[in-house]
């Protein structure tokens, strides 16, 4: 029988991809039938079958039907009678780690690099844990005691790691106004870890994607930079349309196209396969363990899902769906991907229909499904007719919006102000469009390019419309960057007409839409978590009684950053330790806002409740970082 290191090796020299090199070990490795193995690796046999094709045109087998098989066992056992008389050490070291552990894994800890760690918490900082949530202020803290942090994390045990709690909720699915997905927040020491292990074991993850040169894939490319960047920046949805338009124009023999879309694609994520994928792929096994038990601890159902909103598990994502990119290749199949957008060319609308089936096949072995309604076929013209209808709208749009960079002078001439006056209006009545609009989808493109726009001109002319509640139900998904544009336009606002504002805003928190999702209201309160400026003290203690859940954390900061110091002294300390991780936290950062000699007092008697490693960490940073006892001036800021 061949031996699996023998196998192992092979499929190095022939650049076997993880998945041919799965089947080809099982297959060549043991006397289980076809069935046997297909099961094994929990596809169909038709799947088992597509990569055992493409492992015959890399051993340049043309041979049919069972003679392919016979032909390469017989080449792969005179092989071997040369493998075996050299032994063992002579097979190269690189070949182990596709089965075996390297020595830098042979110890009994998984030990992260500083390197590593240090670009997590840069990564957290400056881009954040989440593109779905507020960046939690405890960041600001860990990086303020990052000596001591780094060092806690190294010594850790990380196999004997537990996820710590985190938040979970609905949020709106993106770029739809009625439908909802699962998001969570993870702990920040839990992120660190997480994003130091992927930038870790990224490299390896990016080696066995289709190459970026191939023009195929064109999401989430593994490029790592010291800033925190993870991604390439350069390579994104806006070539992944490019590219479309190019095969389309350069081979016409293409008459239709299929559009396929996977349903819930990061919830469905299969983790056993997934750990599957990774053991093959990288060296760091116990990287792979570390994070596999992390993963599942993060799971509800501990066999599927992976974080939503998380830059880092963007990539695992991108392994996860590697294999669908191998069968589609290994089957002559041209096509172009991004995240889990597909589109498939085909010569006829037949052909387009039996990829169609074959693409679902393949999903469901990969335990994906497809979604159907962002699933079609249209003949080329009929793509390239809403292709050029979605350009020239774009087009138009962007006549306006790329003004704001190519032309906008903010010097305070009276030509410029007359010409400025002109591009705020035009943005205005973009998105008033939206605002308008009935269709199911916004361009939340439009609105979020919109308020950057106006951000830049500091306007908040459209302020009062879009937070009208109903106006504000036609472009919900894009609540979170309506509240990063107010909190840009505060230094620029006068008080009376921040009050206005911030009276408005709780009043959405109080009885509006906003206030039925728990999303929403986060948003909503993080603009008075993060500055006093916005006034309405008053009703920021009064919604401390209703029952917000998890958006009580964003009430407690917002009551800290507002010097609200009362409310702060009559909590029992007693029961601080009852309080939820995350609640306690801010009541920890809350108290910043205490006199001195009071504050002082105050940490004292809750130090001997606070065991855990961030709470002491948030409790340092807020001793020693105390807000100012005035409220803030116009011309400061609380961090």
């Amino acid at each position: 029988m061949l031996t699996k290191q023998f196998l192992l090796a092979i499929a190095r020299e022939y650049n076997l991809s993880p998945a041919e090199t799965e089947a080809f070990v099982l297959v060549f490795g043991n006397e289980k039938g076809m069935e046997a193995v297909a099961d094994e690796l929990e596809i169909s046999p038709t799947a088992l079958r597509v990569r055992l094709s493409a492992v015959y045109k890399k051993f340049n087998i043309n041979e049919s039907g069972s003679r392919k098989l016979t032909k390469l066992q017989q080449f792969l056992e005179g092989k071997y009678i040369e493998f075996d008389k050299r032994g063992i050490d002579s097979v190269k070291p690189e070949y182990f780690w596709l089965g075996e552990p390297l020595s830098e894994n042979r110890t009994d800890q998984l030990i992260l690099q500083q390197e590593s760690l240090d670009w997590a918490l840069e990564h957290a900082v400056r881009i954040g844990d989440t593109d779905l949530l507020p960046i939690p202020f405890e960041y600001q803290a860990i990086k303020y005691n990052w000596p001591a942090i780094r060092q806690y994390l190294l010594d850790q045990n990380l196999f004997e790691w537990e996820v710590r709690p985190y938040i979970t909720l609905l949020a709106p699915k993106k770029g739809y106004r009625y439908a909802f997905r699962d998001i969570s927040q993870i702990d920040p020491l839990d992120f660190i870890i997480f994003a130091a292990i992927i930038k870790e074991i990224g490299r390896d993850i990016e080696s066995i994607r289709i190459p970026i040169q191939n023009k195929i894939v064109f999401s989430n490319r593994f490029l790592p930079k010291k800033n925190g960047q993870i991604f390439d920046i350069q390579i994104g949805y806006l070539q992944f349309e490019e590219e479309i338009q190019n095969i389309i124009e350069q081979q016409p023999d293409f008459t239709h196209i299929l559009l396929v879309d996977i349903t819930s694609f990061y919830q469905r994520i299969h983790l056993p396969s997934l750990q599957k994928v990774l053991s093959y792929i990288s060296k760091f096994s116990m990287h792979i363990k570390v994070l596999m038990n992390m993963l599942k601890g993060w799971s509800i159902t501990e066999d599927y899902g992976i974080p939503v909103g998380t830059a880092p598990a963007r990539l695992l994502a991108e392994a996860a769906i590697s294999k669908v990119d191998e069968a589609l290749l290994a089957n002559g199949v041209k096509f172009v991907r991004y995240v889990d957008d597909f589109r498939i060319f085909a010569s006829s609308r037949t052909e387009a229909y039996r990829y169609l089936a074959f693409m679902t096949e393949i999903l469901k072995a990969n335990h994906f499904e497809v979604q159907s309604e962002k699933t079609d076929i249209l003949s080329i013209k009929s793509y390239q007719e809403v292709f050029s209808r979605k350009k020239e709208s774009q087009k138009n749009n962007a006549k306006i919006l790329d003004n704001i960079y190519k032309d906008v002078d903010t010097n305070s001439n009276t030509k410029n102000k007359e010409k400025n006056i002109v591009l705020v209006n035009e943005i205005v009545q973009l998105l008033r469009k939206q605002l308008n609009s009935e269709r199911e989808k916004s361009d939340l493109g439009i609105v979020k390019t919109g308020l950057r726009s106006l951000r830049k001109f500091k306007d908040d002319s459209i302020v009062n419309e879009i937070l009208d509640d109903d106006k504000l139900v036609l472009i919900l998904p894009a609540f979170g960057d309506i509240i990063k544009y107010l909190q840009n336009l505060e230094l620029v606002l006068n008080l009376a007409r921040r009050e206005e504002i911030g009276s408005l805003i709780l009043e959405l928190v109080e009885d509006s839409i906003i206030s039925e999702l728990e999303y929403y209201r986060i948003w909503a309160l993080d603009l008075f978590a993060i500055s006093d400026r916005w006034g309405n003290h008053k009703k920021l203690i009064s919604l401390l009684g209703a029952d917000l859940e998890i958006s009580r954390r964003q009430l407690i900061l917002a009551l800290g950053i507002a010097k609200q110091r009362d409310w702060l002294l009559h909590i029992k300390l007693r029961k601080l330790s009852n309080e939820s991780p995350w609640t306690r936290r801010a009541l920890l950062a809350a108290a910043r806002c205490l006199p001195d000699d009071i504050r002082e007092h105050w940490f004292k008697s809750v130090e001997l409740q606070l065991g855990d490693v961030l709470d002491k960490a948030v409790t340092k940073w807020a001793m020693e970082n105390p807000l100012p006892n005035k409220i803030t001036s116009d011309d400061s800021n609380p961090y």
